[in-house]
């Protein structure tokens, strides 16, 4: 069987920076819509670069910070590894065909995931939606990790906290575990 674990919401705890921009800065998510609904899309597919598209917005937002020190702190904000989830990830690798970290994330962040967290010590695949130049829930996605897989979607398990996610991969007859909470 090959696995495919969403990374925010089951592989880390998600919401730290969300949290601090609202409790240390007064910035509400609907501050920052215009950015994450808009250019951030852009950065997930990885048709432009995170650091361009935010540098106009931070000013806006008021933060004390650079663009450098702001998505630093966000990236090691975001970075709380959900305990439970990679002792599953220990007990399931020895029989697993592959473990695959499958993401909508843009192209910095993959890195800091893959580099500096270190899923690469865990994980022998990543499906970063913007190297696939495609993301969940879309079909492309899921149809490219089958193919680079080379295995039946019946032979792959998607372990993700969408409903969106997983209804589709249940529609193109992968296995799948909707992430609710580490119990």
């Amino acid at each position: 069987m090959h696995y495919v674990f969403d990374v925010d919401g089951v592989l880390l705890k998600p919401w730290s920076w969300r949290d601090f921009l609202i409790l240390e800065h007064g910035l509400l998510p609907e501050h920052t819509r215009d950015f994450f609904q808009g250019r951030f899309q852009d950065c997930i597919l990885g048709k432009a670069d995170l650091y361009e598209e935010l540098e106009p917005f931070l000013p806006g937002w008021g933060m004390p910070y650079s663009v450098r020190e702001f998505v630093d702190l966000w990236f090691e904000m975001d970075s709380e590894v959900i305990d439970s989830t990679f002792r599953l990830i220990q007990e399931i690798a020895p029989r697993a065909e592959s473990l695959s970290i499958g993401t909508n994330q843009e192209v910095h962040r993959s890195v800091y995931l893959w580099e500096t967290l270190g899923f690469k010590k865990f994980f022998q695949r990543a499906f970063i939606s913007s190297e696939m130049g495609s993301k969940k829930p879309g079909r492309l996605f899921f149809e490219k990790v089958v193919e680079a897989l080379g295995a039946a979607p019946g032979e792959i398990v998607l372990i993700d906290d969408s409903r969106e996610n997983v209804a589709t991969a249940e529609d193109m007859g992968w296995r799948t575990v909707l992430y609710e909470d580490e119990a």
